[in-house]
């Protein structure tokens, strides 16, 4: 889905039409076919196998889309992240052709001669032009060059603004990173001092949203329940950002209003599995004892 802006999943269902089973295929496998009146719409899969090409409702094909138009020929398909830098490949295309055109020119970017004697006819011009670059390409480049008198070089310069556009148009992670909305300046550590964790995993999160959007969407359309895709793991992977936000929530940072209780926090710690099982139901609870009564060691001594 990020290269080519769709991805499928068939649906396998038992006999009962309950989906038991899922199952991905490539977009070149996948031809959309769109019925009479807008319908439906039929994927025929080309499964390179025994099961040859089968064909599948939508209901039974989970399509997700990114960047889907309002176009009649397009609205059914998604566009990829990358067609956004077809522009911009054009005009590295045409400055890489313009220097390779330079450069296989002995004097970059080119030169003109002009010869006092008037105008001369082509196979002059032509003679003329086949001596000059005999006498100062190939093993020659590079020589002092020897005119004749009268004969005059002068270089043709390129325009300034499309030699600066030349020089700026490298293909190069930073479109790349722009077209996944990734901000260039988080790249290779160029981010500002002052970002922190939290600056970093939201710009990770909002990076995420528009695949985590389409996927939600079309499971929730197909299945009929709701989805809601928990990528906690990937944006906090050692847990410090649900710890820092219980902490702020039971009232242990100095200003904050307790919100939670000790024992809803340690609950939640439990549920995403921050610490083993064991650690969090201790025998004796906070009484540090060897019973699972509440009582402390200092009433069982007394009492003895």
């Amino acid at each position: 889905m990020c290269l080519a802006g769709n991805a499928y999943v068939v649906i396998k269902r038992n006999s009962q039409g309950i989906p038991e089973r899922l199952e991905q295929v490539t977009n070149s496998q996948v031809t959309i076919t769109l019925e009479d009146y807008s319908k439906d719409i039929t994927y025929t899969v080309n499964w390179n196998d025994e099961r040859g090409q089968k064909d599948y409702k939508s209901q039974d094909m989970l399509h997700f889309r990114l960047f889907v138009s309002g176009q009649e020929t397009s609205k059914l398909v998604g566009l990829s992240p990358l067609d956004s830098l077809i522009p911009e490949l054009n005009i590295q295309d045409y400055s890489h052709k313009m220097s390779m055109a330079m450069l296989k020119s002995a004097i970059a970017p080119s030169y003109t001669l002009t010869i006092p004697q008037g105008i001369l006819d082509d196979e002059a011009k032509e003679n003329i032009r086949n001596s000059f670059e005999k006498a100062n390409t190939g093993e020659n480049a590079g020589k002092a060059i020897v005119l004749d008198q009268g004969l005059q070089l002068a270089p043709l310069q390129i325009n300034p603004d499309i030699a600066k556009l030349i020089s700026n148009t490298t293909f190069s992670q930073t479109q790349i990173a722009k077209a996944f909305g990734i901000s260039d300046s988080y790249l290779n550590g160029q981010g500002d001092q002052q970002s922190s964790v939290n600056m970093m995993r939201s710009l990770f999160i909002d990076s995420l949203n528009p695949y985590i959007k389409s996927v939600e969407s079309e499971m929730r359309m197909k299945f009929g329940v709701p989805v809601k895709l928990d990528i906690e793991s990937a944006v906090d992977i050692d847990n410090s950002g649900l710890i820092n936000r219980i902490v702020q929530l039971t009232g242990s940072v100095k200003g904050s209003t307790p919100v939670l209780s000790a024992e809803q926090a340690r609950e939640i710690l439990k549920d995403k599995q921050v610490f083993p099982d064991n650690i969090l139901d201790m025998k004796g609870g906070e009484t540090n004892d060897t019973s699972n009564d509440g009582s402390t060691s200092e009433q069982i001594t007394g009492t003895s």
